[in-house]
């Protein structure tokens, strides 16, 4: 088995972890600011959060012994210089107090009064050099930390605080657009801010928390805290739908006898999103307690024994090529032996009713389907000829080309077909889905780590402990 590097800081950032435990993620639907909390059967691990894991903070300090003398250098140079230095030593400052804020007992007054003169520093600091993404990222990190001191007393004052430590996020991304820390913590403050307004901007803002973490994990796909953080919105997300759901059901059971709504597809599937993203996060890092124990609360929630399953149109394998190709709906499956289909009688049975929550759902798009009838699609089960190796997985990403069926499609290329293979499912969220665990579980597959998952899927069937 190759040796696994867990996710790496980029140097000078420090790691935000506020709003990566269960607890937390579902905790805030019972704010003061949201509806009556609904009614969940999960219990979920209890673990302190809201705060800076600094055991991976690293000062960005400079060896000033490194400088040229100044004495040296053309007038222009020395002016770049010092302010330079001075932007070093101002943005070392801004840490320094941070820091202290981190390590200070006592009152909440008393750390307040550190992040706002760190505050204070960064701002400094960034006026000085105002592309430094270092500077804004901890100005952010800092205003979140800020928020959740105000949150205890001032909700006024904390969401301020998250708005413009959103700001500063994304500010820095602007600068530095490919730093998943960044992302994450964007992603974490927006989650937050989710859970202190009206259900209309909540769900808005949950939306915007997933594309954070999203782009995070595709970026850095052994980024577990990403994933994780992106299984916690999930999961909160639909502990907030359930009551809806409930309602809902109520209802249109009293007006058509008992049909399933079909509200309750989206429901399903918010919640095997969230069981996904948490066991990968547990493939990445099993050592992690919060991650084992998460996993035990969502196993029923996913398809045992795969990772993944759901209905996709496919080009029928005896037509890759031609012309025309023939679309075919199949129930596709992924876990540690691939990316392939299954037989109808080897459909999972947790998947089996979420197929007919998609059926309900099905009705919808009578213009998409009669499309897919036009140009060659149709409802036909595909025999078992797709069986992809995820080692043979280059890369995944959604594609939008119009010469495909109507849907949401993504593109799978593989080392051994350069020309790769479309899917398409008939939900965005089902398709984003599929990128995601493909390219998570390929990269774990490049890693070694294909047992790791065998291991994982057992242990939420109940099958077997995981063994180190």
């Amino acid at each position: 088995m190759a040796d696994h590097k867990p996710f790496t800081q980029v140097e000078g950032m420090r790691v935000y972890t506020g709003g990566e435990e269960l607890r937390r993620a579902a905790a805030a639907l019972s704010g003061p600011s949201l509806a009556p909390r609904p009614n969940v059967n999960l219990a979920l691990p209890a673990q302190q959060a809201g705060h800076v894991d600094r055991t991976g903070h690293t000062s960005k300090t400079s060896s000033f012994n490194d400088r040229r003398d100044s004495q040296d250098q053309p007038e222009a140079f020395q002016k770049i210089d010092s302010q330079s230095t001075n932007f070093e030593a101002v943005y070392n400052d801004g840490l320094i107090l941070q820091e202290k804020a981190s390590q200070a007992g006592g009152s909440a007054q008393g750390q307040l009064d550190l992040l706002k003169q760190a505050c204070d520093k960064y701002h400094e600091a960034w006026e000085l050099q105002t592309n430094s993404h270092a500077a804004l990222y901890n100005w952010g990190v800092a205003l979140s930390d800020m928020a959740h001191l105000e949150k205890k007393t001032e909700d006024d004052a904390a969401y301020h605080c998250l708005l413009a430590a959103a700001e500063k996020y994304a500010l820095s991304l602007f600068y530095s657009p490919n730093n998943p820390q960044a992302l994450n913590n964007w992603g974490l403050v927006l989650q937050e801010l989710s859970t202190m307004r009206s259900p209309a901007e909540r769900i808005l803002l949950v939306q915007q928390s997933v594309a954070k973490f999203r782009r995070a994990i595709r970026l850095r796909p052994e980024f577990d805290r990403a994933c994780y953080n992106l299984g916690t919105v999930y999961y909160a997300h639909a502990c907030s739908l359930q009551g809806e759901v409930q309602n809902a059901s109520a209802q249109q059971e009293a007006v058509s006898g008992g049909a399933e709504p079909t509200s309750e597809a989206v429901l399903r599937r918010t919640f095997a999103l969230a069981a996904q993203y948490i066991l990968l996060s547990y493939v990445l890092q099993p050592a992690k307690e919060v991650y084992s124990k998460s996993l035990q609360v969502i196993k029923q929630l996913l398809p045992l024994p795969h990772l993944r399953a759901g209905r996709l149109l496919a080009v029928a394998a005896d037509s890759l090529g031609a012309v025309p190709e023939r679309w075919l709906v199949s129930m596709f499956v992924l876990d540690q032996a691939g990316f392939r289909i299954v037989a109808p009688h080897d459909q999972p049975a947790a998947s089996s009713q979420q197929v007919a929550a998609e059926s309900q759902e099905s009705h919808v798009g009578e213009e998409s389907q009669k499309a897919q009838q036009e140009s060659g699609s149709g409802d036909e089960q595909q025999p078992d000829s797709y069986q992809i190796g995820l080692s043979d997985v280059a890369c995944v990403k959604p594609c939008n080309d119009p010469s495909l069926p109507p849907g949401y499609a993504f593109w799978v290329s593989l080392h051994s077909r350069t020309q790769g293979l479309y899917f398409v499912a008939q939900v965005s969220e089902d398709a984003e889905g599929w990128v995601d665990a493909l390219h998570m579980a390929s990269y774990a597959a490049k890693q070694g780590r294909m047992q790791m998952l065998a291991n994982a899927l057992a242990l939420a069937s109940g099958d077997q402990q995981y063994q180190s």
